[in-house]
């Protein structure tokens, strides 16, 4: 599945039902900390690629994605598992930087992006 498939899929089914259809994420405007401690305890979830946390991840995604020039994270999907290893990957890279915990959620989440895919 090409890159753009895969976001347009991410973005019209996977979060057309999710929090992110609403007005507003439950983790807009919370901290790194905050988004931390919620996923831990909800990581089955974020593990099957549903519910807030991966909605959350996945947001963020489409944003650096799509909308941030020039391109300050790079890395590319071949099928949605790796989709979900890129979200893990991100949620343990957050879980490591406590330094982070008092930064904005989303604001951490593209810091993750960047340092775990930088483009060359």
């Amino acid at each position: 599945m090409g890159r753009a498939l895969l976001l347009a899929a991410v973005v019209a089914g996977g979060l057309a039902g999710s929090s992110l259809a609403s007005d507003k994420s439950p983790f807009e405007g919370k901290t790194a900390g905050a988004f931390v401690a919620y996923c831990k305890e909800h990581f089955d979830e974020l593990n099957a690629m549903q519910g807030p946390c991966a909605d959350w991840i996945g947001w963020q995604d489409v944003m650096i994605s799509t909308v941030e020039r020039p391109r300050t994270a790079c890395y590319g999907y071949r099928s949605v598992d790796d989709q979900k290893q890129h979200y893990l990957a991100v949620f343990d890279w957050l879980r490591n930087h406590t330094e982070l915990a008092a930064t904005p959620s989303d604001k951490a989440i593209t810091s993750a992006f960047r340092a775990l895919y930088p483009c060359p």
